[in-house]
């Protein structure tokens, strides 16, 4: 009679154990979900060109669709944003030469 009293004890047990580590990998997961929106949101921010309303359109993309939206971004325009910032920027004219001194005649 003892032995069948500790079977749903013990598993009344383990399930409460499991049902903690679920509720903890969930979390986990969430709050890694929320740091990778956050990011993909401030990287669109500042480094998105604001060329077209393209920023604008991103940041109500991430904004709305929350971390379907920031992964969107990050596969499919991010790359974009990296291959131009590898661009370098454009140079300015040459300086003049110094004048000669005396002046050649």
């Amino acid at each position: 009679m003892i032995a069948s009293n500790a079977a749903p004890e013990a598993f009344a047990g383990g399930l409460m154990i499991f049902m903690c580590i679920f509720w903890i990998v969930i979390m986990l997961l969430s709050l890694g979900l929320m740091a990778f929106w956050i990011w993909m949101l401030v990287d669109c921010i500042t480094k998105c060109p604001d060329r077209d309303n393209k920023k604008l359109t991103w940041v109500l993309i991430i904004a709305l669709t929350h971390w379907i939206g920031a992964l969107i971004y990050y596969f499919v325009q991010r790359p974009k944003n990296a291959a131009e910032s590898l661009v370098p920027p454009p140079q300015p004219y040459p300086p003049p030469p110094p004048p000669s001194y005396p002046p050649q005649r």
